[in-house]
């Protein structure tokens, strides 16, 4: 399971976190939050099964949301091609 929570208020907070199977298929809270947090102008990261962060650009969360779903897609695809080869 992963779960990432977008809240928009004051400013954007992102919280991310992956159970352990989904660690082991590839995903990475850390880089998930990373990616997302520098989007809206902020920064955050942690570890592979949490990691929190944010930014004040509220304008910016739905490009946020994006990185979010392609990095998620990236991680796991990452984790097919190696096991194809």
């Amino acid at each position: 399971m992963v779960a990432v929570i977008v809240e928009v208020s004051g400013r954007v907070q992102i919280v991310a976190a992956a159970g352990e199977e989904a660690v082991n298929a590839g995903i990475n809270a850390g880089e998930i939050v990373s990616g997302a947090a520098k989007a809206v102008g902020g920064g955050g990261g942690g570890r592979q099964f949490f990691a929190s962060g944010g930014g004040p650009l509220k304008e910016k969360a739905e490009e946020a949301m994006r990185i979010i779903e392609e990095t998620i897609q990236r991680q796991l695809s990452t984790l097919t091609a190696k096991e194809v080869a």
